[in-house]
């Protein structure tokens, strides 16, 4: 999720784990490794996302240089296209030392509201964060209890409303403060257990109903 972005023009952002943040200048067609003033050398990267509304502004998750007590890694952000880097701010997120927490999935809302997954799959439970300035600074707040099981995956956010935003099955119109499951009106389990969500997309015009993805039932 969220490794390939696009930029403005032809520029093309890739996060590639552990060869870096690249960009390509030529719609994709060769890559070279990001730079600009306070681009953190040497990193690991494992998202990058576009802002569709300005695709200048640029948010870049690490998964290294964690802070080794709370194991949350740092996000960077641009403004104007990957010249100027600086750090975001990450408020309200419960600490575990030697996890890597960080940008699991990321969906903007409209202008510079956005909201992420963040945490560590392996180590922590899943958050959603929001922010209303482009990811300089993110708050967290309580993400719905998925499945037993399953780990909270999707993630979709209204184009025209900064206080819708969907998780999973689950739909928040505070702006994540508190959700309700979306209705299950027409879905037909066939006395199957219903299988998790693994993605979801809210319409270019739509806040009220967006598109389930299901992964299909176990066999047998």
């Amino acid at each position: 999720v969220n490794r390939l972005a696009q930029g403005t023009g032809s520029t093309v952002w890739y996060a590639a784990n552990g060869a870096g943040l690249l960009v390509s200048n030529n719609n994709g067609a060769t890559f070279a490794g990001a730079s600009g003033f306070g681009f953190p050398a040497g990193q690991t990267f494992t998202l990058v996302a576009t802002n569709p509304h300005n695709t200048q502004q640029v948010i870049a998750s690490s998964a290294t240089s964690c802070n080794a007590v709370t194991g949350i890694c740092p996000v960077y952000i641009s403004g104007d296209g990957g010249a100027n880097w600086s750090t975001s701010l990450v408020s309200g997120v419960t600490g575990v030392a030697g996890s890597a927490q960080r940008l699991l999935a990321i969906a903007f809302g409209p202008t510079t509201n956005v909201y992420a997954l963040f945490g560590d799959v392996n180590l922590t439970a899943t958050v959603l964060l929001s922010s209303p300035d482009n990811g300089a600074n993110w708050t967290a707040h309580p993400t719905p209890v998925p499945a037993p099981g399953q780990p909270v995956t999707a993630l979709a956010a209204s184009p025209i409303d900064p206080l819708t935003v969907w998780v999973d099955a689950n739909k928040s119109t505070n702006g994540g403060v508190s959700f309700t499951p979306l209705a299950t009106t027409g879905r037909s389990t066939k006395r199957a257990v219903l299988p998790a969500t693994s993605a979801i997309a809210a319409g270019p015009t739509s806040r009220a109903t967006p598109r389930l993805s299901l992964p299909p039932p176990p066999p047998g």
